[in-house]
């Protein structure tokens, strides 16, 4: 993805379809079947992202400031246990 903005033009469909022009989906790396996230934003505005990101990108989204960090894998392992004890 481009560190820099871009803008383009584009016209809706009388089926209400929208082209994203080639540099903007270039820039987003989109391709066909791609699928994106639409978003509407208070001032009018329409927000338009990739649905599928690369894992770096996820990475610390969770995160919240002041809570401990959870082992994923000791969470999981106490749930099967916590349901084990349910059902016996």
């Amino acid at each position: 993805m481009t560190s820099r903005s871009l803008t383009a033009h584009a016209t809706l469909s009388s089926k209400g379809q929208l082209v994203i022009p080639k540099t903007l989906r270039e820039a987003l790396g989109l391709h066909a079947g791609a699928e994106v996230v639409l978003t509407t934003e208070v001032d009018g505005s329409l927000n338009l992202s990739p649905l599928k990101v690369p894992v770096k990108q996820l990475f610390g989204m969770l995160h919240q400031a002041g809570r401990p960090a959870v082992d994923v894998d000791e969470a999981i392992l106490e749930s099967i246990r916590e349901l084990g004890e349910l059902h016996s």
